[in-house]
């Protein structure tokens, strides 16, 4: 991840794209390690207890997503 960061930080001003980021250092994108890791945020606040505001918060977001009905509480 370095070699990425050094690469964008010298190529600014060139306007490299990720997918010749993740070519020039053999590396995959970066985008696929952020979504690995919300994943991993995600699955860690659902085993939460249900009475814990970041799970309810977090159902609140999934139903609204998902156009079910929405209790009082969100």
């Amino acid at each position: 991840m370095n070699c990425q960061r050094l690469i964008t930080k010298y190529s600014w001003q060139d306007h490299v794209r990720n997918i010749a980021v993740s070519a020039l250092t053999s590396l995959d994108p970066l985008s696929d390690l952020i979504i690995c890791r919300w994943n991993s945020v995600f699955g860690h606040i659902d085993r939460l207890s249900q009475a814990t505001s970041a799970h309810q918060a977090l159902r609140c977001h999934i139903d609204l997503s998902l156009c079910y009905h929405l209790p009082e509480q969100c």
